[in-house]
């Protein structure tokens, strides 16, 4: 290699590895900065490694990989994703630029390293750093070595909570484990000794395997077992040997294979038992996520669109009558369906979902048989977790699953072949796009700043400043977060301007499945004098969470009100606030019972020794 084409491909290895260095992206100047810190990371990492590959295509003005079926399926879905966009309410405006974004990013991603199979070797070994380092801030965390991102617990690494921090962990591991055994076999396949890869490797797997307990998540430990001894499977064993075995040992082999039924049976009953109510929970989730698919199973609602659909099927579900004391107790109201799959279903319709599909099976079939077993592994680890959890909804995982699947599908031909000049000006053209989309992400991404800077005033109850000067002003790059409608509906009710509060509640009612925003709609109506359709609103909060104490505090507000004088009623809403069991028994309950107690002459329950 040239000393010029070294310095390109070092600065290529470089751009990639700022890519893959995303889970590590914070940035406390901005609302929620943990996610919309690592999307600004990947996006400003976008200009650097996509202008290096728009470089290479027009300096050498020809592409290298043939056109295959994951490549059709990437295309067909950013269609799906722009047909099916809720373009009038823009639900979720980030996350769905920033999918576009990570879909594009695939074609110049598969022309550079086509063009560049010396990228993989590097790809790879930057990916099993992330691990390293994520593993080793966990260790920290354990020990109180370094702080954590939640209150709540201890182990989170650079993630919000315990359950994506454990799912990229057993994202990382099978990849070390394939890649550790496939440069053992293809040690001319990589470009430095097999030492340093053994080395990294190892150390990778110790320290995961080392942590990965800790963060208690089946689904994660679920994930790794099965992704890393699949990966075993093919590459110390594989079809050949396991033929010749069950040929010569099939009673072994039968014996060996009832073994591991019951052995993954167990397993199974032991993680549900673990954690049965919150297992409880996530199936409920998915049962209410099939009545919200089922309302619109062909177009779907658009990417950001499933907490809005998913609130109501809840609201329908319990309203109806037919749901059980324990799925009340174990209801809850998510913004995701902690299931990629039934997400993608509700988001994108049938078509989307097949496409989807599709697409993810051809991705495995190739690294397959491109014997990229070590890519594969880790693929089967992402889409096991995402079973139960939302890993393609977090910025963390998807540069690393892009490049893996870049690296599984290769090409179809030599890496020396070349392919119409043609096909090299659609690359340049789509990379200029993700350029330009990238361009306005990192613009849009600077009101999550300036929302940070607003959340003073907010905070210290300064509304009436807060809501003319600073929210206002934001609308426009935020109307599309239910937090941010939220707050400014806040600002102006508490400043006299309940109907337009109302009016920016009603579009955040479209955009989340909280009840507090349902709540909120109920008191700027009551605020309004418009007292029907504020029980209207408190019961579509009650019907959300029936086990909630609030809405019933709020309705009993309503009731006793000289304007909506309704005893019966009131002596209902009276005996829920008093004597209905909390799921959480806190400050906040015992303050409204209080109040409540006040409104009538009832005496305030003793519950677990406490007035």
């Amino acid at each position: 290699m040239n000393p010029l084409n070294l310095v390109r491909n070092s600065l290529c290895v470089v751009a990639i590895g700022i890519f893959l260095l995303t889970p590590f992206g914070n940035n406390e100047d901005m609302v929620n900065g943990l996610t919309a810190g690592k999307i600004y990371w990947c996006t400003m990492a976008i200009f650097p490694m996509v202008g290096l590959f728009l470089y290479k295509q027009v300096r050498d003005r020809y592409s290298c990989f043939t056109f295959s079926i994951p490549d059709l399926m990437v295309a067909l879905f950013i269609m799906v994703l722009l047909l099916t966009y809720d373009w009038k309410l823009n639900p979720n405006a980030t996350v769905f630029i920033f999918t576009l974004q990570m879909l594009i990013a695939w074609f110049p991603l598969r022309d550079a390293i086509c063009k560049e199979p010396v990228l993989i070797s590097y790809a790879v070994l930057i990916f099993l750093f992330t691990g390293i380092v994520q593993a080793l801030w966990g260790i920290m965390q354990v020990y109180e070595l370094a702080d954590s991102t939640h209150p709540l617990f201890s182990t989170t690494g650079f993630f919000p909570n315990p359950g994506p921090y454990s799912g990229y962990l057993a994202f990382v591991l099978p990849v070390a484990v394939g890649y550790m055994l496939h440069v053992r076999e293809n040690k001319n396949s990589i470009n430095f000794d097999y030492s340093v890869v053994y080395y990294i490797s190892a150390v990778t797997i110790l320290l995961i395997v080392a942590v990965l307990p800790v963060g208690m998540s089946r689904s994660a430990w679920l994930a790794a077992f099965f992704s890393t001894a699949w990966v075993l499977w093919k590459y110390r064993v594989g079809r050949r040997k396991y033929r010749i075995f069950l040929k010569r040992k099939p009673r072994r082999v039968l014996l060996y294979t009832l073994l591991v039924v019951i052995v993954a049976g167990g397993l199974m009953a032991g993680l549900y038992h673990l954690k049965k109510e919150s297992a409880d929970g996530r199936m409920l989730i998915w049962k209410i996520t099939t009545h919200a698919f089922l309302d619109n199973p062909v177009r779907g609602t658009g990417v950001g669109g499933f907490a809005g659909a998913y609130a109501g099927a809840q609201a329908n579900y319990f309203a109806g009558g037919n749901a059980t004391e324990h799925e009340k107790w174990v209801a809850g109201t998510p913004e995701a369906a902690f299931n990629e799959y039934l997400q993608i279903l509700v988001e994108t319709g049938i078509f989307g979902f097949l496409v989807f599909v599709v697409g993810i099976a051809s991705i495995i079939y190739m690294g397959i048989r491109r014997k990229r077993y070590y890519a594969v592994g880790g693929l089967i680890s992402l889409f096991i977790f995402s079973l139960t959890s939302y890993p393609l909804r977090d910025p963390s995982f998807l540069p690393g699953f892009l490049v893996l699947s870049v690296i599984a599908v290769g090409n179809n031909r030599s890496y020396e072949s070349r392919h119409s000049r043609l096909q090299s000006y659609l690359i340049m053209l789509i990379t200029v796009v993700l350029l330009a989309l990238s361009g306005y992400q990192a613009y849009r991404m600077d009101n999550y700043r300036k929302w940070m800077e607003t959340k003073a005033l907010y905070n210290n109850k300064i509304y009436e400043v807060a809501a003319g000067k600073y929210y206002a002003p934001l609308y426009t790059g935020l109307h599309f977060e239910p937090a941010y409608l939220f707050e400014y509906a806040q600002c102006l009710g508490e400043s006299g301007n309940p109907t337009q509060a109302i009016r920016l509640l009603q579009r955040a009612e479209g955009l989340s499945s909280d009840p507090m925003i349902r709540c909120m709609i109920g008191k700027n109506n009551m605020r309004s004098g418009r007292y029907d359709e504020a029980e209207t609103y408190y019961r579509k909060a009650l019907h959300l969470l029936p086990q909630r104490i609030y809405p019933y505090y709020l309705m009993t507000e309503l009731y006793s009100h000289p304007g909506y004088y309704r005893p019966e009623k009131l002596r209902m809403t009276v005996d829920s606030v008093l004597y209905k069991r909390p799921k959480v028994e806190n400050s906040a309950i015992r303050e409204m019972r209080e109040k409540v107690n006040k409104i009538v002459i009832y005496p305030v329950p003793e519950q677990n020794g406490e007035n």
